[in-house]
């Protein structure tokens, strides 16, 4: 169980630092935004895979609260991207939050540990989608 977690969160990092450099310049200033908000987003969701992270409920609800927030930024800012990347985004989000679902101790979380960090992996992914809509290629 401790290896796929461990390889679970190598996974979740590996894959924010791969979508991080996706992409160069925006062609509006609006896509130039929303590709800000949607790397300051990967950069919060990083910390999930952070295991200070889940030493207290305190801590973990503060990182949570960051990503829900930045989330919040990303999909106002994403309500005028056409194609289906921004409801890929919504999908994702909404699986991560049943995933966490109600938690109550530090311990509830660790329980919930493998789900969540699977959960980010496709959030991450949705996430590096809608980046590539809005950031043109060199």
């Amino acid at each position: 169980m401790k290896k796929i977690i461990a390889l679970l969160m190598v996974s979740v990092v590996a894959l924010a630092a791969a979508t991080a450099l996706a992409g160069c310049g925006s062609t509006t200033k609006t896509d130039a935004n929303l590709a800000d908000d949607v790397q300051m987003l990967r950069s919060d969701m990083t910390e999930l895979v952070d295991p200070a992270t889940y030493e207290s409920l305190d801590n973990f609800n503060s990182t949570w609260t960051k990503i829900e927030n930045a989330y919040n930024t990303v999909i106002a800012e994403g309500k005028n991207v056409k194609g289906n990347e921004v409801a890929n985004v919504k999908t994702t989000f909404n699986d991560l939050k049943k995933a966490i679902g109600k938690v109550s101790s530090a311990a509830s979380i660790q329980l919930k540990l493998a789900d969540i960090l699977t959960a980010s992996q496709k959030f991450l992914a949705a996430l590096g989608q809608l980046n590539d809509a809005v950031t043109p290629t060199k």
